[in-house]
């Protein structure tokens, strides 16, 4: 929680656009926008490194600033990137842009799998929330996910937006419930491996 805290702090302070480097692409992040800074988002970018192929068709779901639908846009055939925040939405097509990537990259405003109905993917890349308390506001959506609803509605539906050899990659943290995780892939009959750790602070990211 203390965590969670520090770095929603930590944007706030941010009142103007700044730039952070991941993977060495130097990404304008605007004010209020979830910060590809942070240990889950390197490492999620390691893991897509190895599990995207060339001629993939991508989702990445809850986009931010758009930097894993970046990086992925060379290999893929096509990337749906999608945010239910607005800004979160301006951000990531003003990197595209920069990146000249608007013919790879197409860029949705919607909630989970809302503006991508009747679509099958090769890849799902999924950033969730790790802790299950109430946000108060748009920018702690990217923190926090109440009693988890996002995550289990994910759970229980990504599926359906998959190729029939199609897979999800996500990422998640014991700074949230791992146990309540492995309980809802368990339940929903999925078959999952951990393929990368990272031990930041106290915590552990997979």
């Amino acid at each position: 929680n203390n965590v969670s805290k520090w770095q929603i702090r930590l944007i706030k302070q941010r009142k103007k656009s700044y730039t952070v480097k991941l993977l060495g692409k130097p990404l304008t992040i605007f004010p209020g926008v979830f910060s590809p800074e942070f240990e889950s988002s390197k490492l999620l970018a390691d893991a897509i490194a190895k599990g995207v192929k060339n001629g993939d068709y991508v989702l990445d779901l809850g986009t931010g600033c758009g930097v894993h639908a970046i990086q992925v846009a060379k290999k893929a055939k096509k990337v749906i990137a999608t945010d239910i925040s607005k800004q979160a939405i301006l951000c990531a097509k003003d990197n595209i842009q920069k990146f000249r990537l608007e013919n790879k990259i197409e860029v949705r405003k919607g909630d989970l799998f809302g503006p991508v109905k009747d679509s099958k993917f090769d890849i799902i890349i999924f950033n969730p929330p790790f802790r299950s308390l109430k946000p108060r506001n748009g920018l702690e959506k990217s923190f926090f996910d109440y009693k988890y609803r996002t995550l289990k509605k994910f759970i229980r539906h990504f599926r359906q937006y998959l190729k029939p050899k199609g897979k999800a990659i996500i990422v998640f943290s014991d700074l949230g419930d791992m146990n309540f995780l492995s309980k809802l892939f368990n339940e929903n009959k999925i078959k999952y491996k951990i393929i990368l750790k990272s031990k930041f602070r106290d915590f552990n990211i997979f």
